[in-house]
């Protein structure tokens, strides 16, 4: 069966992005280092700010942009659950975008 011009565009993109992604350094003296990556609380093995949104889904914390976005990444505590890792913002309406002219400043509001 033929594929479609939309899937080879889709992951030419998706190529494009992972290798700009694997080769971008930060030895520029201009570029931020990236923050560390969050410690885990004991208990529960997520880190703080983790927040709830599924069975057995967290969106956990992984940075702040440099204009004050707060950046989260999905994972699973469920050892048969696949989750995609992409960089999602709150929404400011209790859940998260991957559009960040959809996001809003500050952190989301972590799971208590």
């Amino acid at each position: 069966m033929a594929k479609g011009r939309g899937h080879y565009a889709g992951l030419a993109m998706a190529l494009g992005m992972l290798t700009a992604t694997g080769c971008s350094g930060n030895d520029a003296p201009d570029r931020p280092d990236a923050p560390p990556p969050p410690q885990a609380e004991s208990e529960t093995g997520l880190p703080e700010g983790a927040v709830k949104v599924g069975e057995n889904l967290y969106m956990i914390p992984v940075g702040v942009t440099e204009d004050g976005y707060h950046q989260y990444t999905p994972h699973t505590t469920a050892p048969d659950r696949v989750v995609t890792t992409l960089i999602h913002y709150p929404d400011g309406e209790g859940g998260f975008t991957s559009n960040k002219r959809e996001a809003v400043r500050g952190p989301a509001e972590p799971d208590g």
